[in-house]
């Protein structure tokens, strides 16, 4: 597994992930129609967005194909640290990551 920092190419992968990740750890909790309403297309334009911020710290995990299977994100900002009380946010990851060919020995 790799881990980088995240570039604008890297939305679809990202988006992917965050979308699939919410409906398997938030079934169940989350309603279903809310879960099955989120969308590609919108998610992609958020992370887009979300990367050409100037304090943004997004980091992608990809596998050995170079498929993003995980990310982590977060903001470089003194004011954020303070009202998180962190500097790093954990890693978002498909449910099990070797369903996409992750793993490396």
């Amino acid at each position: 597994m790799k881990i980088r920092k995240a570039m604008e190419q890297d939305v679809s992968g990202i988006a992917n992930v965050h979308i699939n990740s919410w409906k398997t750890t938030y079934k169940g909790i989350l309603p279903d129609q809310y879960l099955s309403s989120m969308n590609l297309e919108a998610k992609k334009k958020n992370w887009l967005r979300n990367l050409k911020m100037l304090h943004n710290a997004t980091f992608v995990a990809e596998n050995a194909n170079g498929e993003i299977i995980g990310f982590a994100a977060g903001a470089l900002n003194k004011r954020m640290i303070r009202i998180f009380k962190a500097k790093y946010m954990p890693f978002t990851f498909y449910k099990n990551i070797n369903d996409r060919d992750s793993a490396e020995k």
